[in-house]
């Protein structure tokens, strides 16, 4: 009997655990919401497109969870692409990451673009998707549209354009882009096409129709085509012009000259004249239009490159300082090359300042 009592009182112990533990799980707090992002796909093959052709793909992720998914960030692993996604996606909603890829920074070839995604999924805080293919190459060109000359050469570039893929491909225009045009550039660097053999071979020419100032030109030239995958298309344009005779820098800059009341400093600034072609230049003289602005030149490669010495030695009664130095050369086309002297002065006693 003693055995019976004893299993009897362990059963109830048993039972009175069981129902302890069932109420105490029956009080406990419910899990904790959260999202759950699911991207069916995440890696898309658009096969073969065409040089300079742009590729856009959206992909679909949705929310399985129970909160709001956010997602944070969409970082593409290079700069010739570009997201735009949906920020917040509901529970049980769906959502897009549209991405952009430039042609025109992607070469011949395999490419494989990323997106690292970013989210507030605790399981899945970020993953990457990817779009790969193969740039195939629509054009090749005989040379680059690219010069350099001096302001008194002929600009004129021609390069051949043959259209390599299987098929004919009709390039029906060229012309310059709209920043090209704002700039005013198709009223002075002219732009044709000639065809040789439509649908295979063109001609591109780029010419002078006015006259150019020294600098650099850096523009793009826009095909048009007859086809649904390559509507447009860009050449690449560089330019530069220089001058004969070049002054490095072109202006003084001496900022600003502290001098003691009632005194006078001199403040020494140098520059270079150059003679980019030949090597028969000569100085003739060089003048400044102030009392108190001198000038030195010391040849340094005999009739190609010299030296100049400015040295200024202002007043504390002036406040802004300007001038010029005339350089007058045994070349007909530059027989003054003008350097502009700017400044300012401050009267003081170089302790401002100093505790």
């Amino acid at each position: 009997m003693k055995i019976q009592r004893m299993i009897i009182a362990a059963g109830l112990v048993l039972l009175l655990s069981a129902g302890l533990y069932g109420v105490a799980a029956a009080q406990g707090k419910p899990a904790a919401k959260a999202p759950k992002a699911v991207v069916e796909q995440t890696t898309v093959e658009v096969g073969e497109i065409l040089e300079m052709q742009n590729v856009e793909h959206t992909f679909f992720i949705k929310n399985v969870g129970s909160a709001e998914l956010q997602i944070l960030r969409v970082k593409p692993s290079c700069g010739c692409s570009v997201a735009e996604y949906d920020k917040v996606i509901a529970p049980g909603q769906q959502g897009k990451v549209h991405i952009k890829i430039d042609g025109k920074k992607i070469g011949a070839g395999a490419f494989d673009k990323g997106f690292l995604v970013k989210t507030n999924d605790p399981a899945n805080e970020q993953f990457n998707l990817s779009v790969k293919g193969f740039v195939a190459k629509a054009l090749e060109f005989s040379r680059e549209m690219r010069w350099a000359g001096f302001t008194d050469e002929t600009l004129k570039i021609e390069s051949y354009i043959t259209v390599v893929l299987s098929s004919p491909m009709n390039i029906l225009s060229a012309r310059w882009d709209d920043a090209a045009a704002a700039k005013g550039l198709p009223e002075r660097i002219g732009v044709k096409l000639d065809p040789i053999a439509r649908g295979k071979k063109y001609r591109l020419t780029v010419w002078k129709k006015a006259e150019l100032a020294p600098g650099t030109v850096v523009s793009d030239i826009v095909l048009t085509t007859d086809s649904p995958k390559l509507k447009e298309t860009i050449v690449p344009v560089a330019l530069t012009i220089m001058n004969d005779v070049e002054l490095h820098p072109q202006k003084i800059y001496y900022g600003e000259m502290l001098i003691p009341p009632g005194a006078t400093k001199g403040f020494e600034r140098s520059f270079d004249i150059i003679a980019a072609r030949g090597d028969s230049l000569k100085i003739v003289k060089a003048v400044s239009s102030r009392n108190d602005m001198t000038v030195k030149i010391q040849e340094l490669i005999p009739g190609k490159s010299f030296r100049g010495t400015v040295l200024v030695r202002p007043t504390s009664k002036i406040d802004r300082f300007e001038g010029t130095i005339k350089i007058q050369t045994n070349y007909p086309k530059y027989r003054e090359v003008v350097l502009d002297v700017v400044g300012s002065v401050r009267v003081g006693t170089g302790s401002e300042g100093k505790k």
